[in-house]
């Protein structure tokens, strides 16, 4: 089904998805699938995306529709990256006593900036507030991401290379 989705996407007419299809077909069996196996599964493709017609026939206006559809559908690389945007705007510390600011950390006057930031807090809110004196400040720092962060491709973590839900047959 996977080939099926990724040909879809590909090929911007019916008869290079045809073709596609069959290329695909002839793997499976060569591969040794039986064809009572790969039939269903293709079947199941086609009832799953409303397009039982291209099945029997070539329709250049539905299989438009199915590859306008497959094309705005995220891609599992797509889903993965917005849940682990996702996990990661979760707030990591729930601890209400800790109170976390993070600030882009430059060279030049915001080198001192934790410095100052922590007199403030301690003037305005400590000295003045008996209520907010059990409350701690933590001041992190967050770097401007350089050239090579962001052109090289490293490796992705352990839980992005685990299987998905897979399905056996």
């Amino acid at each position: 089904k996977s080939q099926l989705i990724r040909a879809a996407r590909l090929c911007s007419n019916v008869e290079d998805f045809d073709q596609e299809r069959l290329n695909i077909e002839f793997t499976l069996l060569l591969n040794g699938y039986p064809p009572n196996f790969i039939s269903y599964h293709f079947k199941q493709f086609f009832q799953k995306n409303n397009v039982m017609s291209l099945m029997e026939q070539l329709d250049g206006g539905v299989y438009r529709e199915l590859h306008r559809e497959l094309l705005m559908q995220p891609t599992r690389r797509e889903k993965q990256k917005q849940n682990i945007a996702l996990n990661n705007n979760q707030p990591q510390n729930t601890n209400p006593r800790d109170i976390r600011v993070y600030f882009t950390f430059d060279s030049g006057p915001m080198l001192k900036f934790p410095q100052e930031l922590k007199k403030l807090w301690k003037k305005h809110y400590i000295d003045n507030n008996s209520t907010m004196k059990s409350v701690h400040l933590k001041i992190g720092k967050r770097s401007n991401k350089n050239l090579n962060q962001l052109l090289v491709k490293k490796k992705p973590p352990k839980t992005m290379l685990m299987p998905l839900n897979t399905v056996t047959m």
